[in-house]
């Protein structure tokens, strides 16, 4: 598994020497990581950590953002985003800052000694701010090659790499508002400035994203941050026989999720012969008891091949390795002299100085310091206790709607899981897709989370349900398909009838020699009601409310006074017809001589269901009440 360089891997312990004043004794410190133990009789060692987590483009407090301590404590922000850990012991601490839908950090707190007293040293509290970048932000591009003849072909299979970078700008510019590609440039910004953007490393807990092109030459990288600046490269390719590989780096920008960024096309050129280049390596697949295999372009040279020529460290210290040749020394293989790669351990590797054969040398800059790490292995077992959450509610047991547009997935995980793909397959399909999982899709969390957000959005409007399975990874396969488990999500929620009152006129007929049919239209806009529509949702519409009639007021008494109290509409006079999934027309017949004004009639939707099958959670009815 591969990591990108970074400060936040390793715990940092801050040595502080200390005197204690009118104690009568010489009490030392005992550093460990994490924390730091004080013997001294009087004084605190801990002190309150605040964390505030905002949002990194418009500076909104973000709640439910998870903090974790590592080592420590862990806990959720508040409305205001701000979390507080309570007596916290001196020292430096990792933190992990994650939320759903943005882009985790990885950074360090820490709660030092005010060096304003006078007295007994005390630990300060200790406030930070951390600004997360709300995930969504699809990245395209495309990479060629030039032919014998010179023209551009599509390169195939090509490797991909995107770090994530912060940026700083010099002399008032400002990053582009558009998705145009921007990076090492100087230059009049819009405002007449001269302007340099300047690129380093950060903290965020993905910041390596890898894609392969495809046939087209194209490749995708989804579910990225935004407000931060992408870092392309693109590893040599063997084309038909020869090497091409691209030096430059590319940087784009990304502004605003869901936004889609196109960057610029990448031509390959052959690679000249004064060099040579890793092919692949496999860092994905890496087992304890593996060798860690690096493959090149060219035939090396051993002889001049030395020690210093690879180095492993582990933190920030060398490990005695063995290293052999295969392939025609094409093909370098390292391993942990008398041992295994460790577990839970990130390992850095630095070439130096190799040489091929045709006196070509080595260009690996993206080898000057890589970091890797053990992958996970064994056989997986079935992924359990598959479930679902609503983005709006902490329990398992809220339901989806014909309307919800996003669910969250959750799952038990499996020791000896890398990573989760999640398998879905909706009403009308006929096989399981892959739900993203080499990409990411918008709003997900990191693909080796145990929960992943779903895009549900036109999933149940028709009443149709979804089914989604989870399946673990690792370097020795997946979690079984046969026995996996299938969750299926569908509409359970009630449709909502609205509690419609209405009016319907022209009712009296009594000095009429003609019957005469009257409308009263429900759920369009039209004629006096409280609502503009029946219900929240589609209807089945091959289905049809019940009517009764009733002599009089129904809300009040006060009509039943008017009209012929002996005559009521008979019920078969009254139908009801469908204008659309959400509303409809009442008809009455009005009988010739008939005084039917001051009457009430009742259109029952209990049993009326939505697309999914769902009756109104409601004993309520539609009143419509005639008028003269």
């Amino acid at each position: 598994m591969r990591h990108a360089p970074w400060r936040g891997y390793f715990i940092l312990t801050v040595g502080v020497s200390l005197l204690v004043w009118g104690m009568g004794c010489d009490e030392t410190q005992n550093p460990v990581a994490g924390t730091q133990d004080f013997n001294y009789t009087q004084g605190s060692t801990k002190a309150e950590v605040v964390v505030r987590v905002l949002d990194k483009r418009t500076k909104a407090p973000l709640q439910d953002a998870r903090v974790e301590i590592l080592g420590a404590s862990w806990g959720t922000t508040d409305t205001g985003g701000v979390v507080e850990f309570g007596e916290t012991e001196i020292g430096w601490y990792l933190v992990k800052i994650s939320k759903d839908g943005y882009e985790g950090v990885i950074d360090y707190v820490g709660v030092e000694l005010d060096e304003s007293s006078n007295d007994v040293p005390v630990p300060q509290r200790n406030f930070k701010t951390f600004y997360l970048p709300k995930r969504g932000i699809a990245l395209k591009g495309r990479v060629f090659y030039r032919d014998k003849n010179g023209d551009k072909q599509a390169a195939n299979n090509v490797a991909v790499e995107l770090k994530l970078k912060e940026y700083t700008i010099s002399s008032h510019a400002v990053p582009p508002n558009d998705n145009s590609s921007w990076g090492y440039s100087s230059g009049e910004g819009s405002g007449g400035y001269h302007s340099v953007a300047v690129y380093s490393d950060n903290g965020y807990s993905t910041p390596i994203r890898y894609a392969v092109t495809a046939e087209s030459g194209e490749y995708l990288i989804a579910n990225l941050p935004e407000q931060v600046a992408y870092d392309l490269s693109f590893r040599p390719a063997k084309i038909d026989g020869k090497t091409y590989s691209y030096s430059s780096t590319l940087i784009e920008w990304g502004s605003t999720a869901p936004d889609t960024v196109f960057a610029n096309v990448v031509v390959m050129t052959e690679a000249e012969r004064a060099a040579f280049y890793v092919l692949s390596d496999n860092f994905e697949t890496l087992k304890s008891d593996d060798p860690l295999i690096l493959t090149f372009s060219e035939s090396v040279d051993t002889s001049a091949f030395t020690d210093d020529s690879v180095r492993v460290t582990k933190s920030a210290k060398s490990i005695l390795i063995t290293t052999s040749w295969a392939s025609d020394n094409t093909q370098l293989r390292i391993r942990p002299f008398d041992g295994a790669w460790a577990r839970n351990i990130i390992y850095q590797i630095t070439l130096h100085g190799l040489e091929a054969h045709s006196g070509a040398t080595l260009y690996a800059p993206e080898y000057a310091g890589e970091y890797f790490s053990v992958s996970r292995s064994g056989v997986l077992g079935d992924v359990e206790n598959v479930r679902y959450r609503l983005s709006n509610s902490d329990e398992d047991t809220a339901k989806v709607d014909h309307n919800t547009e996003w669910i969250y997935l959750f799952w038990s995980p499996l020791g000896n899981a890398n990573e989760y793909d999640v398998y879905l397959k909706r009403s009308d399909d006929s096989e399981w897709v892959l739900h993203d999982s080499n990409y990411g899709n918008a709003y997900y969390p990191n693909k080796t989370d145990t929960i992943r957000a779903v895009n549900t959005a036109n999933f149940f409007t028709g009443g149709e349900s979804v089914r989604l399975m989870v399946l673990g990874k690792n370097a020795d396969g997946r979690s079984p398909i046969g026995s996996a488990t299938i969750l299926e999500v569908t509409d359970e929620t009630e449709p909502e009838i609205y509690n419609l009152r209405s009016t319907i006129s022209n009712c009296n007929r009594e000095n009429s020699s003609t019957s005469d049919t009257v409308y009263a239209a429900i759920g369009t806009g039209s004629y006096n009601y409280y609502y503009d529509a029946l219900t929240s949702e589609a209807l089945d519409t091959t289905k049809y409310p019940d009517i009764e009639v009733r002599e009089g007021g129904v809300y009040t008494s006060y009509y039943s006074q008017y009209g012929d109290s002996g005559y009521a509409v008979p019920a078969a006079n009254c139908s009801w017809r469908w204008m659309g999934t959400t509303n409809g027309v009442l008809s009455v017949i009005i009988e010739a001589g008939k005084d039917a004004s001051y009457d009430s009639i009742l259109v029952d939707f209990s049993e009326i269901t939505d697309m999914a099958g769902n009756k109104p959670d409601t004993t309520e009815v539609i009143v419509v009440e005639t008028r003269p």
